[in-house]
């Protein structure tokens, strides 16, 4: 979807290990619920399960998403795997500065070096002592209001999995 300037594209696959046989009536339902293909795929032969489907996504992102699954983290036991990835490029109401950007150490599993962005105004945020804090962007375009950016950035390192765990419920 492409509107004034904003582009929605979304990647929505149910990929199932060749090994099972889906009922017709389960898969039609997946298709017609959740706007979802569903496909099968050998998840034992595991490069070739991720290069499918990141080429998949590749494809239907133009070239934005890339490598969204590594082969070894393709577990062992897995019989199916629903993808999902969303590329939105639209202006927020408030835009980064590219001069503010800094370089830092992110810290995630590992230590590096990356560039932040950084902004001072004033915005909607939602601060957890036990979670983190979340800042969310408006986007610019009227026809596109109903779309928020939610940034999520966890208090600490250690707290990003409590994080994810809280959200997905």
């Amino acid at each position: 979807v492409a509107r004034k300037g904003v582009v929605f594209k979304s990647a929505n696959r149910f990929y199932v290990d060749d090994s099972i046989a889906l009922k017709s009536d389960y898969q039609k339902h997946m298709e017609d619920k959740y706007n979802v293909q569903v496909e099968n795929l050998n998840l034992r032969s595991k490069v070739e399960a991720a290069n499918k489907i990141n080429n998949f996504v590749e494809g239907a992102t133009d070239g934005k998403i890339k490598n969204l699954v590594k082969s070894e983290e393709i577990d062992d036991d897995a019989k199916s795997y629903l993808i999902n990835a969303i590329y939105i490029l639209g202006k927020w109401n408030s835009s980064f500065d590219k001069n503010d950007t800094f370089e830092g150490i992110f810290e995630g599993h590992t230590k590096r070096k990356n560039d932040f962005m950084n902004i001072t105004g004033r915005f909607n945020v939602n601060m957890n002592k036990d979670y983190g804090t979340v800042l969310i962007l408006d986007y610019k375009d009227p026809n596109f209001n109903n779309f928020f950016f939610f940034f999520l950035m966890p208090n600490e390192c250690s707290n990003l999995e409590n994080m994810r765990r809280e959200i997905t419920g």
